[in-house]
């Protein structure tokens, strides 16, 4: 089947080169940085592949920098899954999927956005956090997990559920290593999700790019 998408690009970065317009479009992330709408990052193809890359010095910083993406399906989804490959760039940097987005989340007043995150990193572990209001709080540690696959350029499918009240997370179909989260939200429909890429304040910009991509 296949879906129809809005994409609504967000962008988490230092307040070094950006400022907000308004109080409504941005909002203080710990205390040097601004979550900050942009659409320049992920540039989407015709088979439903997003491509993050970025190679820009101007966005080398001691802090670093996360980009989200956010994604809205024109029907109600029983499930999200995205497979994602990392290319090039900081081998210890999470890159992901965010879900379980507040419902009335959208691309002009994005100051109380909240939703869960699930990131994995190329030596085969994943984390998991919330953010709220742009705070990071993380529910696991990065953790080793045998159901992800090792290396640069290798594919790795995740996918995201809602069942009986909580949030099944599982890596490439490994069913038997699945992890559960409890929801505490009315979000039983997955009508939006996005990807999220974090940038080291160590990149080689602009001789390395860093390059992931996604396809839903």
């Amino acid at each position: 089947m296949k879906y129809i998408f809005l994409l609504l690009p967000i962008l988490l970065l230092s307040c070094k080169f950006y400022t907000a317009s308004n109080d409504e479009n941005s909002f203080t992330v710990n205390s040097n940085s601004l979550l900050v709408q942009d659409s320049l990052f992920f540039k989407q193809s015709e088979n439903n592949e997003y491509t993050f890359a970025l190679n820009d010095p101007q966005y080398s910083s001691s802090k670093g920098y996360t980009f989200l993406n956010i994604l809205e399906s024109s029907t109600v989804l029983d499930e999200i899954e995205c497979s994602a490959v990392k290319e090039s760039g900081s081998l210890s940097c999470g890159y992901g999927i965010a879900f379980d987005f507040n419902s009335d989340v959208d691309s002009t007043a994005i100051s109380n956005t909240t939703f869960l995150c699930v990131l994995i990193r190329i030596s085969g572990e994943y984390a998991i956090g919330k953010v709220t209001n742009g705070q990071y709080n993380p529910i696991y540690e990065w953790t080793k997990c045998s159901a992800l696959k090792t290396g640069v350029g290798i594919d790795n499918i995740m996918k995201v559920s809602k069942q009986e009240g909580q949030w099944k997370i599982t890596f490439n179909d490994n069913s038997d290593l699945s992890i559960l989260l409890s929801s505490k939200s009315n979000n039983s429909e997955l009508l939006k999700h996005g990807f999220i890429v974090v940038v080291s304040p160590n990149e080689n910009f602009p001789i390395t790019s860093v390059k992931v991509r996604f396809r839903v």
